[in-house]
């Protein structure tokens, strides 16, 4: 069958911009897998580690809020391209002194926060520019993107530094320069905050933007827990070297992002709700085994299912904040849901690195992430409406 005109074309670009969303939340998750060395580099304990996690996950997501409307009247991308270069200085963290005072590390990567924030919203515009392709499986698929960076960067980030140390991770900045050309050069436009238009294969959502950005922030919360303690629990409470430790998160990402392109697929011919809900319920169980079992390896089985199950869920929450009624325009409503609930989440993840910190990281994760999803699970429940209140 041969695809709609200019269907290939915006294919590609979709592409594009998933590689765009893999490479920022490469610059976001990269550092759980390298943060033990970082902290021994810096002369960190476990407290200021996670400073530096909290100052990135928060600052990259929460910027998200304002920057959403960083040219939301142009379709040009230039937000992107600046974006891109900026989350690229991640890598020049291996040119630091190790006598850096904390606080100019923090500097670095706030600045790599401003890039991962502009790219978010501004992508996801571009994504519901493409009008030629369904709108259900578009922004599960630029999600998934995101899923895939946030699984593959504390890996390779993880191999990297034992091999070269720090400066290993040098070579990510010519990448996301490179990309930038690319994005420049593919004629990507993006909506406009003005324009709002229904597109084919739209997901159906029961619920509306607040509820959704509840369920969201509690899902987030685990996520963010889980991603970002799991490599420093498996390294420094279980032994583990940090490869290992990096493919663990990849497991959990990948299942993730695996499955929320099929729910996507899915997504934009039925209705998709109680799927969702199963899923999510479902997986808790997989998340207290993985915690139980962490000490061996074949209990990376459960990171897998947790993340395929629980993880999953999110970008399809994403696409359904374009439907949910609500007031807000295009741009703020991703900004929202992305960079808002994973800001929240961030903040959350401060509390739960200090008391893991007090106590462990393994005895805190353990409760922690079921009791997020747990959340997330109960109010999507009581917050659905029927099919009919909907359309009312």
């Amino acid at each position: 069958m041969s695809l709609e005109k200019g269907a290939g074309k915006q294919s590609y670009q979709l592409g594009l911009l998933t590689f765009v969303h893999f490479l920022a939340d490469c610059a976001n998750n990269a550092v759980p897998g390298f943060l033990p060395v970082a902290m021994a580099y810096f002369t960190l304990d476990l407290s200021y580690g996670v400073g530096l996690l909290s100052v990135l996950g928060i600052g990259c997501n929460l910027l998200q809020i304002p920057l959403s409307k960083l040219g939301g009247k142009s379709r040009s991308p230039v937000w992107i391209i600046t974006g891109l270069i900026l989350l690229g200085c991640s890598g020049l963290i291996g040119l630091l002194p190790r006598s850096t005072p904390f606080i100019a590390v923090c500097g670095l990567l706030l600045v790599v926060s401003l890039g991962i924030a502009m790219v978010h919203p501004a992508g996801l515009r571009g994504v519901q520019a493409l009008e030629k392709l369904p709108a259900g499986m578009t922004t599960p698929i630029f999600m998934t993107g995101g899923f895939f960076g946030a699984a593959l960067a504390p890996l390779l980030a993880g191999l990297a530094v034992e091999r070269f140390g720090l400066k290993g991770l040098l070579f990510f900045f010519p990448l996301t320069v490179l990309v930038a050309f690319g994005i420049w050069f593919s004629g990507i436009r993006l909506q406009t905050d003005g324009q709002n238009p229904a597109q084919k294969g739209e997901v159906f959502s029961p619920w509306n933007l607040w509820s959704l950005l509840a369920i969201a922030t509690f899902l987030n919360c685990g996520s963010a827990s889980f991603t970002g303690l799991v490599p420093y629990m498996l390294n420094k409470e279980h032994g583990f070297p940090l490869w290992y430790s990096g493919f663990a998160i990849m497991l959990f990402g990948g299942g993730s992002s695996a499955i929320s392109v099929l729910l996507g697929m899915y997504a934009s011919r039925k209705r998709i709700d109680g799927t969702l809900l199963t899923s999510l319920f479902c997986g808790i169980p997989f998340a207290i085994l993985f915690f139980c079992f962490a000490a061996y390896k074949w209990a990376l089985i459960f990171s897998f299912a947790c993340g395929a199950l629980c993880s999953s869920v999110f970008p399809i929450f994403v696409a359904m904040a374009k439907t949910g009624s609500g007031k807000y325009s295009l741009g703020v409503r991703m900004g929202l849901m992305v960079g808002g609930t994973w800001g929240v989440a961030g903040l959350v993840f401060l509390g739960v690195g200090i008391l893991a910190d007090h106590f462990t990281a393994k005895s805190v994760l353990m409760i922690a992430v079921p009791v997020f999803y747990l959340l997330s699970g109960i109010t999507a429940v009581f917050t659905r409406k029927s099919a009919e209140k909907v359309q009312d």
